[in-house]
């Protein structure tokens, strides 16, 4: 084709999908606005890292007695974890329990199941994550008061998927906003936070960037917001042939120079955009997704014996205590805190410290804090419930271990283990837990199995085809490549410009349309 039929083409082409491109172009930029715009504006945590104590050895062994006096023999998850009233036992999932249920909590020093308990727990914990605490664990004067407490075993508006955990306590504050928090009191995390102005920026987000509403017809959703894509893509494909083979005018009007100059800016991005959304469309519509949290295998609690297992603790604080199980033995395990950020504080001065405390109260040092993530253990101790059995072990033999019975592979096709202490590409903030161990294996779909040794918990699961998707969303439809060099902020702004300015290169589209 001659320079002149592809300058005829695309044009006729550019002046065919205007509504239609129009249509699309204003639903999903408007829509992908609302997220850099509601991390700026939406509610903050007052803290970001769960609760902590220290765990006697009498505490550890009680835990024995504890479950044997309630006939517990399975169980999910068994921790001891800090509380408003000290140090509980928690159980998840024990005996026939669906993990779908609340947990149990006992009392380590009467071994009375305490009724309740979960709700209460997470009260408490939202309390403690929106810096409303009166720290005894009772009501005070300065606490907001609780207007509604909901345990929800399925996502929702409020509560999308992209939040991974489930169950959690929507604890509703009676408050002018009506803040809310989402609470996984399974390792005391904050799962998500809302309010009612958090909620209309997600309704707006879904109903016109995912189309929500038409989830109950999935092929329908693909189709037509594929073509919406397909006519930006074009759209913007033919504004570029026309950028390339036309010159400007000098006496072009206000409206054509804008609409040029803007074409400029924005042509490349456009189409990055529109090809990561496309592939995203069809790669999560149409294929079945290896992602997503599994529990750990139920542990085998009447082996557990009455003896003095826990005798040599370490001499530092603990997170919290968890049973493990090798190769059906059962270890507790305890979580030493993380030594690098409580030996830091010390070594600045007063003045130091309040600039720092200062600068961390700010919302962007808050939305750091939450997209890096930051390791709450250095690591784990074990203590072998069963001496005679007992085996050295760490946090790396136990992850490639549960990692190799979960996918039915041998050890041997382990390719490399690595701890994982901060949020990254590969294993991002919506999964709440650091550090966790990410193992590689040498197999048909190249798995990334990502564990947290504390419970045995496969947290996610990443496979090479969702890998390659989740490298086109992260770099052309986030622009996370910018990160390292202008930090999340600067970067939403970058993006939230290009946006501005895709409206007004369409703006001056549809006014130079309506002037032919």
């Amino acid at each position: 084709m001659t320079d002149r039929s592809i300058r005829k083409t695309s044009f006729q082409w550019h002046q065919k999908l205007v509504w239609l491109a129009l249509i699309g172009l204003l639903m999903f930029v408007i829509s992908a606005a609302t997220h850099p715009i509601l991390s700026w504006t939406g509610p903050k945590a007052a803290t970001f890292r769960p609760p902590t104590s220290t765990i006697s050895a009498q505490q550890i062994n009680a835990v024995a007695g504890v479950l044997k006096r309630h006939n517990i023999e399975r169980a999910r998850v068994v921790k001891v974890v800090p509380s408003a009233q000290g140090n509980v036992l928690q159980v998840t999932g024990s005996n026939t329990q669906a993990n779908t249920q609340p947990r149990r909590y006992f009392d380590l020093s009467t071994g009375n199941e305490l009724p309740g308990f979960d709700e209460q727990h997470a009260i408490w914990l939202a309390r403690y994550y929106l810096g409303s605490n009166s720290g005894s664990g009772s009501s005070s004067d300065t606490e907001l008061p609780i207007k509604k407490v909901t345990f929800k075993t399925e996502f929702d508006a409020a509560y999308p998927w992209v939040n991974r955990l489930l169950p959690v306590y929507r604890v509703e504050f009676a408050d002018k906003a009506n803040t809310s928090a989402y609470v996984y009191t399974e390792i005391n995390a904050l799962a998500g936070m809302g309010n009612d102005y958090n909620t209309r920026m997600q309704a707006v987000f879904r109903a016109l960037h995912t189309w929500s509403w038409l989830e109950g017809v999935e092929y329908a959703r693909i189709l037509i917001m594929g073509i919406l894509l397909v006519c930006i893509f074009l759209m913007c494909l033919t504004g570029i042939g026309l950028l390339l083979l036309l010159r400007g005018r000098k006496r072009s009007s206000l409206k054509n120079k804008v609409h040029r100059i803007s074409a400029y800016v924005v042509a490349i991005p456009l189409l990055g955009f529109c090809i990561s959304g496309f592939l995203h469309l069809l790669h999560y519509g149409l294929n079945d997704t290896h992602r997503g949290m599994v529990p750990p295998a139920p542990l085998n609690l009447t082996h557990l014996t009455l003896n003095n297992t826990a005798s040599n603790l370490p001499t530092t604080a603990v997170n919290h205590a968890s049973l493990v199980s090798y190769k059906g033995n059962l270890y507790y395990r305890l979580s030493l805190p993380n030594t690098e950020i409580t030996q830091a504080k010390p070594q600045q001065n007063s003045q130091e410290a309040h600039d720092e405390h200062a600068h961390h109260q700010t919302g962007r040092a808050q939305r750091n804090q939450r997209y890096k993530g930051q390791a709450s253990e250095q690591g784990g101790h074990y203590i072998a419930v069963n001496k005679q059995h007992a085996v050295s072990l760490n946090d790396q033999v136990l992850a490639e271990y549960l990692a190799s019975q979960h996918l039915g592979l041998p050890q041997n096709t382990i390719t490399s283990s690595q701890i994982i202490k901060r949020f990254g590409r590969h294993y991002d903030f919506r999964n709440k837990r650091l550090p966790v161990w990410q193992i590689d294996f040498d197999s048909e779909l190249g798995d990334k199995l990502f564990i947290d040794p504390a419970t045995g918990t496969i947290v996610d699961r990443l496979v090479d085809h969702d890998r390659y998707e989740g490298y086109s969303f992260s770099f052309l439809h986030k622009w996370n490549f910018l990160t390292s060099f202008t930090g999340r902020f600067w970067r939403d702004v970058i993006v939230v410009a290009l946006l501005a300015l895709t409206l007004l290169l369409s703006l001056m589209g549809v006014l130079i349309k309506l002037k032919r």
